[in-house]
Formats: structure tokens, sequence, C-alpha cells
């Protein structure tokens, strides 16, 4: 959805920077002018008798005379119906000129930004099973196979942070787009930032995916190695087959099944598991 310059609302006021070039050029903190904005706007509220001229005759009891003046300006500068206009005219003529996007680096600066380079990624080891046991006619379950699925979920997916879908999680944690001055770059930062609330954007949605394949490969190895050592005591887990292993391993599989669901409101309608303590994060 676009951002609606006709009039000066919290989005659009936001969008155009006035208020922190105010910030800057006054050498204040960040949102410094923002938070005065609202804070007298409150008082306003707070305390505005029937009389709707109430705020225009708001005396600014306890603010200081440098708080009163930021204000003032806000009223009469930025959110006065000519004054707006002018503001967005300004911000529009210069969001539609390239030489105002703010790069990191400016093109030609030498950095690459594609796909070819090398991103040090380093692939787990893993094995593939080889048995020359015959198990005879059918399927059945074999011991030492369930034993080295276990061992190369864990190469891929150890406990504790060092799994590959929890690395890939904290990497996309650490996005920060800074995609230039303009607004639709501002609505592309806010589809992949997200804008808070209930709103993580893509980069949201991609870390709670990484969790869930985390948490999926977890409890399935865990299930997995609880199975094995409930049944290593006798014959019963070679007597299995593979659909009574299925059945014992239904949680597990369910853990598998929420990752198609990701993303669409579903996912959470399937068993949950018993996570461990570190994916309360």
């Amino acid at each position: 959805m676009s951002i609606d310059f006709n009039t000066p609302t919290d989005e659009s006021i936001e969008a155009v920077g006035i208020l922190d070039k105010w910030n800057q050029d006054h050498h204040k903190p960040d949102n410094w002018i923002q938070n005065l904005v609202d804070r007298v706007q409150a008082d306003i509220q707070r305390n505005q008798p029937s009389n709707p001229n109430y705020p225009n005759r708001f005396n600014f009891e306890g603010y200081t005379q440098e708080e009163k003046d930021a204000y003032n300006y806000y009223k009469n500068e930025v959110i006065e119906t000519e004054h707006w206009k002018k503001i967005v005219a300004d911000y529009q003529k210069k969001s539609a000129n390239k030489d105002s996007v703010e790069y990191e680096h400016k093109p030609g600066d030498g950095n690459n930004y594609g796909v070819n380079g090398d991103s040090g990624f380093v692939p787990p080891v893993v094995h593939e099973w080889s048995d020359s046991q015959k198990q005879g006619n059918g399927v059945a379950v074999n011991t030492q196979a369930l034993q080295h699925f276990v061992k190369q979920l864990e190469a891929i997916e150890p406990d504790g942070t060092g799994g590959l879908a929890w690395k890939a999680r904290s990497e996309i944690e650490k996005v920060n787009l800074k995609p230039g001055g303009f607004a639709k770059a501002e609505l592309l930062r806010r589809k992949i930032q997200g804008t808070g609330g209930n709103d993580d954007g893509l980069r949201g949605d991609t870390m709670e995916l990484l969790m869930t394949v985390h948490q999926a490969i977890y409890n399935l190895r865990r299930n997995l190695t609880a199975m094995i050592k409930e049944y290593e005591t006798g014959e019963e887990l070679n007597k299995m087959t593979g659909d009574q292993l299925t059945e014992a391993m239904e949680t597990a599989w369910a853990e598998i099944a929420k990752l198609k669901n990701n993303g669409t409101g579903s996912s959470t309608d399937l068993p949950q598991g018993t996570p461990d303590p570190q994916f309360n994060t």
C-alpha cells in the first residue's frame, strides 16, 4: 500500500524526513522532536475541556522555550496546509532524482554485491549409509541405520548454535537495509525489514522458517534417539516394520510437516514438540 502524502500523517511525515532533518540541523538525538510532538499532543488531549478552541490556548506549562519553539515549528511549518504541500513537492522532486539515492558504496567503487563471490559456506560432512546385510522381503528397521541417520542429523544441526539453520538465521538477523532516501525504496525496505508489531517482513518470516528447520531437525533427532534407547535392550526395534516406525515417529514427522505450512498461519495447528530452552529467543 502506497503512502498518502495528501495529509501530514505520522507515516507521510516520517517518509519525507522533515523532522529527522530538523533533529540533525539542531544537533538533537534521533526522534527528539517526534517525541516532543507526541508529548505535547498527549498533554493537549488529556487537558482539553469541551471547548474545541483549547489547543490554540495551550500554554506549554512545564515546557522549555526551546521545546515550545520546536512544537510551533512542527505546527506552523510542517503540518500547516501550504507548507506541507511544498514539503511534499520538494520531497517528490528529490525522490525522482537518481543522484539523491544514498549508497553505502556507490556503483563503481569495486564492491561486488552479486552471487559469484565466495560466501564462506562450508557444508557439513555427512556419509551415506551402506549395509550389506539383507533383511529379507519387505522393509525392516535396522538399529545401526537409525543410529547412523541420527549422527548425520547431528552433523547438520548439532546442539547449541552451531547448526546450518541457526547460523543462517543469525546472519539474516543482521540484515539492515538502507536502500535510499525515496518513497519506493522505503516501501521496499519495509517489505523486507517489516514495520514492527505483527509485521516482521520477509526478514522475520525467513528467520522464523530457519528456526522451524532447526527445531524440527533437533526434535527428530531427539525422538529417534529416545526410540533407539527404548528398544535397544531387546530385538523389538529390529522387528518393527516401516509402517510401525512411521507410527512411532508421528510427532517427529509432524515437525517436518510444519515446514511446508510456514508462513501460512496453519503451522501452529500441528504438534509443537518440546524444544530445548535455546529456542526461546
